[in-house]
């Protein structure tokens, strides 16, 4: 459970700063790598997360431990 805290404020803390720096900016271009890689992000905490409680290597298959 605590890790899904520690992503939360992890995503949180990443949407906060490349938020800032998008607004201060204020390129478009920064904007759609901004998004991307937010996207990019999101998508493999929840990956991990998900995959934490299903035991050695989650449902990725890898073989490894949390």
């Amino acid at each position: 459970m605590l890790d899904k805290i520690f992503a939360a404020a992890g995503m949180l803390g990443l949407v906060a700063f490349m938020g800032i720096v998008a607004v201060y900016v204020m390129e478009p271009a920064l904007w759609l790598v901004v998004f991307v890689g937010v996207f990019i992000a999101a998508f493999f905490i929840w990956r991990d997360v998900a995959a934490a409680g299903n035991g050695p290597g989650g449902s990725r298959g890898d073989g490894g431990g949390a």
